[in-house]
């Protein structure tokens, strides 16, 4: 494995060169907060244009259809929340890049959805709200009824979804189930899954660099646990579990080409 430090004045990327399931794999570490001028745009244009297909974080017309426009108010605030911290910009900068060069794009990343955004924002304070009281309730007593052992479950629930308050060097980072980890676990194992099925290919990933050596790389590198963590999270009801991918259409438009389940 090869790490190069990159000169670049704005933006110093953290780049990984790894060999999957034989393809080559470059991890490009990146972080999409503030202005599109402040991002290194030329060794974008550089890294984009020498790949062959882009992994990346976030795809605007896949949020679009999937996250932005739904009915219910959680689309408007992952609007707002996706301009404010840069997704919109940054990686809105990559979809530009490779229609400019003709790169199809893969997504594996399970935030691209609708009931993602729904556990990970307002599910917590909701199940927080329902949860606490009746485990408070239930706990003056010494019986372990169904009332309790939900009230107990939900609580549990609201704390597993604030995995973003965790500090990026805590202990618990390891071994703390969350929303966030299930991310990492899954897009981890549905790139390993897609170089496996698909050796000889070119692969660039963009996501920031905590999620690469905290999360993807680690899994790589550590399979069993990835494999028996993307099979405890499989069981969340209505997150994605697909490889995306995507190819740009005469007309500057997108079409989603393949989907595969990770498996």
């Amino acid at each position: 494995m090869e790490r190069v430090a990159e000169n670049i004045p704005v933006q110093s990327p953290l780049v990984i060169e790894r060999v999957i399931g034989g393809c080559n794999v470059t991890l490009v570490g990146l972080e999409h907060y503030g202005p599109i001028e402040d991002y290194p745009q030329e060794f974008l244009e550089e890294t984009v244009s020498s790949s062959g297909k882009l992994v990346v974080e976030y795809f605007p017309p896949e949020l679009e259809r999937t996250v932005f426009n739904d009915p219910l108010s959680i689309g408007h605030t992952a609007r707002e929340d996706a301009k404010s911290h840069g997704i919109t910009d940054f990686f809105g900068n990559l979809e530009r890049l490779a229609e400019k060069h003709n790169k199809d794009v893969l997504v594996l990343d399970p935030a691209n959805n609708f009931w993602f955004q729904f556990l990970y924002l307002p599910a917590p304070f909701i199940f927080a709200l329902a949860g606490a009281p009746l485990f408070v309730a239930d706990n003056l007593d010494r019986k372990m009824s169904r009332r309790r052992f939900l009230g107990a479950g939900l609580t549990l629930a609201s704390i597993q979804g604030y995995s973003w308050v965790l500090p990026s060097d805590s202990p618990l980072k390891r071994y703390y189930l969350n929303m966030r980890d299930l991310r990492w676990a899954t897009v981890a194992q549905g790139l390993v899954q897609y170089c496996r099925e698909n050796p000889g290919q070119d692969l660039t990933l963009f996501y920031p660099p905590f999620h690469i050596e905290d999360g993807i790389n680690y899994y790589l590198d550590h399979p069993v646990e990835r494999e028996w963590k993307y099979a405890l999270y499989s069981q969340i009801p209505g997150v994605t579990r697909e490889i995306r991918q995507y190819q740009n259409s005469p007309g500057d438009s997108w079409t989603l080409s393949k989907i595969s389940p990770i498996r």
